[in-house]
């Protein structure tokens, strides 16, 4: 009976040992399905850029979302992702881990051209007296701007053409569309004034209009028939004297310079004074100075009594004949601006020579008597 129950009690006390042994054993068994299974994720780089998280493997639990971001280093783009990746174009995505997987972001250097903007350089030039205001108002400008182009003409110029890939060449206002470089130029022309006329006989004072306004100014004047007296002086706006014309007692006929200076004349002529023996004619007029007889000078160049003649370009000196009648002769040069001036001949004998010419100067008034002839030799 006792053996019968000792085998009863061991039988049941290997059966509990039994089943603790094989609790234990399911505890530690990897594939239980209680515990998740483990899964590498590899990144990896192609070209220059980098990885968050950084490039390398990295380890994920079954069914976790991996967030990954590729990130291009200076002068790269990030392109694409290589891999089961949920949005392969975008730099920030991510991927089910369900197994082992390896992805691979793609970096490809940036093209320059994607980041420099095309400019291109507009040359504006003037022809003649004028600006040209250029709105905006750059000297580079980006591909397809629009600009535009005001030509503004000094005063006694107007505005003649556009020349260039201006939209009208015809209009003082246009615009140029910058597609390339692009050259323009405004040219000006001058305005030439009328030539004012007057006439009378005898003594008399007239109020003058110079042509244009201009301080300087041809005088030509005609007159003394009668081989009297016959003189003429300008007066300014105060009735002060300004230049003397005429002081002659026989026939005249000449161009005179009609000029201001800031220290010896500084007011321009502004009526005339004419000493004439009653019933003899005169004849006077104002022209502008654009009407000066403009030379070249090369060679010899002659002509007589009072007159005013320009040359194109500058001289370093000149030999100037004249006054064979032994009376007066002068000759005075001029500056273009008629700010400066140098007296070249001032005698009443006969000259021949050689006189130095400043190179600036351009305008030549000749004082001679009527029908005295004179030479300059360049």
């Amino acid at each position: 009976m006792n053996t019968r129950r000792s085998k009863i009690i061991g039988i049941f006390v290997f059966i509990i040992v039994l089943a603790i042994t094989l609790a234990a054993c399911d505890m530690d068994d990897p594939t239980n399905g209680n515990a998740n299974d483990i899964y590498d994720l590899t990144i990896n780089v192609e070209g220059q850029g980098t990885t968050d998280p950084e490039p390398g493997t990295h380890e994920y639990d079954e069914g976790a979302t991996a967030k990954i971001e590729a990130i291009a280093d200076d002068n790269y783009e990030f392109a694409k992702w290589e891999g089961s990746v949920q949005e392969p174009e975008e730099p920030e995505t991510s991927i089910l881990i369900e197994s082992d997987e390896t992805v691979t972001a793609i970096f490809e250097e940036k093209d320059d051209d994607d980041d420099v903007t095309e400019l291109y350089e507009l040359i504006v030039n003037t022809d003649g007296e004028g600006t040209v205001d250029i709105t905006p108002d750059y000297s580079e400008f980006e591909e397809d701007t629009e600009v535009d182009l005001e030509a503004i003409p000094s005063d006694g110029w107007s505005f003649d053409y556009w020349e260039g890939d201006v939209a009208n060449t015809e209009n003082a206002e246009t615009t140029i569309v910058m597609d390339d470089n692009k050259e323009v130029t405004a040219h000006f022309e001058e305005i030439t004034p009328e030539t004012n006329v007057y006439q009378g006989s005898g003594d008399e004072v007239i109020d003058i209009d110079r042509p244009g306004n201009q301080e300087n100014y041809l005088i030509y004047i005609e007159g003394n028939s009668d081989e009297r007296y016959f003189g003429v002086q300008g007066l300014d706006k105060d009735g002060e004297n300004t230049n003397l014309y005429v002081n002659t007692t026989e026939y005249y006929e000449g161009v005179n310079l009609s000029s201001v200076d800031d220290l010896i004349q500084p007011n321009p002529t502004e009526q005339l004074e004419i000493s004439a023996e009653t019933g003899d004619d005169w004849y006077i007029e104002l022209r502008p100075i654009q009407e000066v007889t403009e030379i070249e000078p090369d060679g010899s160049y002659t002509n007589t009594g009072d007159y005013v003649f320009k040359i194109d370009s500058g001289i370093s000196s000149v030999n100037i004949e004249g006054n064979e009648a032994e009376r007066y002769f002068g000759v005075t040069s001029y500056n273009i601006n008629f700010d400066e001036s140098d007296l070249l001949v001032n005698t009443t004998e006969y000259y021949e020579g050689t006189v130095s010419v400043d190179t600036g100067m351009r305008y030549f008034e000749v004082n001679a008597d009527y029908g005295d002839e004179w030479i300059f030799n360049f």
